[in-house]
């Protein structure tokens, strides 16, 4: 959610100048912390219309009134993290395409990669073109596209990952070489630069119409 809302800052002035209003989702039982989150951060706002409701991934299109306009379009979606569940991905690509405006709709995803040869499925699956955009101040430069993110057979990314380094207990070690398990052992400081390393910000746009 932190990388989402620094994406999002710069966009500060034009949404509340447009009279628009953000939406903030997540799962009915994390409602009363987002909530919480939401009011106590109200006065930072500044004019911004936030309200926060919310949204279970579904493949199916939920059933309320049965009305075509029930679910409205939205012109950007902002997500975070989306992906750590592969299980859920067809949920996700699903109430993308149910939600996301079908001509000028843009997501806006940080992708946090664990296991890239699974979460890609959301990338293929989900009808948009996807552009790496650059990341955040103090975040590792990854030039990987998602196509290439963490596939040992692609030469770009095997080159990166034995060439990026980061200190592990004060020696520098290759990430090709940092297991899962030996991320959970290192520094405070150690574990951020390990992290970052894996961490990406796309924008998705629907397809130009031919």
């Amino acid at each position: 959610v932190g990388l989402s809302f620094a994406v999002s800052s710069s966009l500060h002035e034009r949404l509340v100048e447009a009279k628009s209003t953000v939406l903030l989702t997540d799962v009915p039982s994390a409602m009363p912390l987002l909530n919480y989150n939401l009011e106590q951060n109200r006065h930072a706002l500044d004019g911004l219309a936030v309200k926060a409701k919310p949204l279970p991934w579904t493949i199916d299109r939920p059933q309320d009134d049965g009305s075509s306009s029930s679910e409205p379009h939205y012109d950007c979606i902002l997500g975070s993290d989306l992906l750590y569940n592969e299980k859920f991905i067809p949920h996700l690509v699903a109430t993308t395409r149910r939600l996301l405006h079908p001509t000028r709709g843009i997501f806006i995803l940080a992708v946090r990669w664990r296991k890239p040869d699974l979460e890609r499925d959301f990338f293929q699956e989900s009808g948009l073109e996807w552009e790496l955009i650059q990341p955040l101040s103090g975040a590792l430069s990854c030039p990987l596209d998602w196509t290439a993110f963490g596939d040992p057979n692609n030469k770009r990314s095997n080159l990166y990952f034995h060439q990026t380094q980061i200190s592990v207990n004060g020696k520098p070690k290759a990430l090709a070489d940092i297991t899962e398990e030996e991320s959970g052992k290192l520094l405070a400081e150690e574990f951020e630069a390990w992290d970052r390393a894996h961490i990406q910000i796309y924008v998705g746009r629907q397809p130009k119409a031919t």
